[in-house]
């Protein structure tokens, strides 16, 4: 199925969408690996992925070549149970190195932690991205873009920071660091992952106009270059 010059992988269970999602990733990741000698893996939080890395951490991958990080993280420390990262090293156990976008210690500020994370971000990470995986909230946002916030046209602009910090996020916690829209967006593969009927129709919803605004996800469905890959499991 195609939509508006993107691809649709349609399944009948979550299970069988995160494996046919990981035998894709897999393959492209192995492809970096060829290549480019390393590979990198931006992935999302929330329960939507877990399956994906259980299938993921089973699968035959030249792991010391491959960087894995999360596209935003709630600003608390890895062993909170709201850590994004957290929920990554848990369960993709057979990663080897995990770019972290978690505090250092408890008293840094998310601002002095956005400052620390792009910069070193900007080093460890000069090119496009491997692979992004992208999840969709009821409400369109993406990572921790969310609609109508102040953070999200600065970090729709091309020279937008690769880490930007959230004081105020409509989610709680509060306080947050994501990934830019424009470079979550350089990316030879950008994957969106969805689960169920409700998740589909706010992605048609979405497809139906254009005030990126409203609904942070359209920057990628609208993307001139760089549209998403769709995995969506009906339930």
């Amino acid at each position: 199925m195609t939509h508006t010059d993107m691809t649709v992988h349609t399944h009948d269970s979550a299970t069988s969408c995160a494996e046919a999602l990981a035998q894709d990733v897999v393959f492209m990741l192995r492809e970096a690996v060829l290549v480019r000698g390393r590979a990198s893996l931006v992935v999302s939080g929330g329960s939507t992925p877990v399956p994906f890395f259980h299938a993921l951490n089973h699968a035959d991958l030249p792991w010391d070549y491959i960087t894995v990080l999360v596209a935003d993280e709630r600003w608390v420390m890895l062993d909170d149970a709201q850590s994004n990262e957290g929920l990554v090293r848990h369960h993709i156990t057979n990663a080897k190195h995990i770019f972290s976008l978690a505090p250092t210690h408890a008293d840094e500020t998310v601002e002095e932690g956005a400052y620390r994370i792009d910069a070193s971000m900007h080093l460890n990470f000069p090119d496009a991205f491997d692979v992004v995986i992208l999840g969709m909230g009821e409400d369109g946002h993406t990572a921790s873009l969310f609609p109508r916030h102040p953070a999200l046209v600065p970090s729709l602009a091309h020279d937008a920071p690769h880490c930007m910090a959230i004081n105020d996020s409509p989610k709680p916690p509060a306080q947050r660091v994501t990934l830019s829209a424009s470079r979550l967006a350089k990316t030879r593969h950008l994957l969106l992952h969805l689960v169920g009927q409700s998740k589909y129709e706010v992605l048609l919803h979405a497809l139906n106009d254009e005030d990126i605004g409203a609904m942070p996800i359209r920057y990628f469905l609208l993307h001139p270059t760089h549209k998403p890959t769709i995995y969506w499991a009906k339930s």
